[in-house]
């Protein structure tokens, strides 16, 4: 649904978005009082990255603040790469920023902290030179642990298991576990959920298509569901060279730290 004034920001796998002057408007949901929460946490830490609350507007829809700057597919576009490190080890930084600002008791890596939930380049806003300037869409925001966001991140920005060559994917895996920051994180915990992130995004996209929701319902008819399954069968078989690689880095780090 659209009003005077609004424009249709994009066709979304769940839902229509749209802007109004420096509001973007989405459908309310259960989830909306934990996200604008959430974002008010953020906007009060500083976090200029994310989008700022907005409440209700008058029509229901839930309001969230614009985010300037350009989806991954904008960039591509104007021959930018969205999975250049730079925007990507920046995403991670953030990433950190988030789990520390919303940890519960406790300390360290076993802490439960609140998820992004959708890590993935279509949830980074770019500068047109592919900095990265925003992370946005929270609408998957959840209690769980840091490992939970870290797996998720190592399927998308890193792309474990895309077909090609596999060394530049684990480097990356690597490098941005380090920018998260190796004292915040379990190597073997974060490890041990990769296989989840690729069963629940199965899950996720299945019951989306058998709750009626048509661009997966068009997914569940094509080769994705198996082109992701394989994906997974790779990803599974560099988490033992991944983990070594890790591993490598953090005695690395600790070496030089003693120097």
């Amino acid at each position: 649904m659209t009003t005077s004034g609004d424009h249709e920001l994009a066709q979304g796998t769940m839902n229509t978005v749209t802007r109004c002057g420096a509001w973007v408007l989405r459908p309310a949901g259960p989830h909306t009082p934990f996200v604008q929460e959430l974002l008010a946490l953020l906007a009060g830490a500083g976090c200029e990255w994310a989008p700022r609350p907005g409440g209700l507007a008058p029509d229901g829809r839930e309001r969230v603040s614009f985010v300037p700057g350009l989806a991954d597919w904008e960039l591509r576009a104007r021959g930018g790469n969205p999975y250049a490190e730079r925007p990507l080890l920046q995403a991670m930084r953030w990433v950190r920023r988030l789990h520390d600002l919303t940890a519960g008791p406790g300390a360290g890596w076993s802490q439960e902290v609140t998820c992004h939930g959708d890590l993935g380049t279509h949830n980074l806003v770019y500068t047109a030179d592919g900095e990265a300037s925003g992370l946005i869409d929270f609408d998957l925001a959840h209690r769980g642990r840091r490992a939970d966001d870290l797996a998720t991140a190592l399927k998308e920005l890193a792309r474990l298991g895309d077909p090609g060559p596999t060394e530049g994917q684990v480097l990356t895996a690597v490098r941005l576990l380090g920018a998260y920051g190796w004292n915040a994180l379990d190597v073997d915990d974060v490890l041990g959920r990769v296989p989840k992130a690729f069963t629940d995004d199965l899950a996720f996209c299945s019951e989306q298509a058998a709750a009626g929701n048509l661009f997966y319902e068009r997914w569940a008819r094509s080769d994705e569901p198996d082109a992701l399954r394989d994906r997974a069968d790779r990803a599974a078989a560099l988490l033992p060279d991944l983990r070594q690689a890790a591993l490598r880095s953090t005695e690395n780090r600790s070496g030089s730290e003693q120097r």
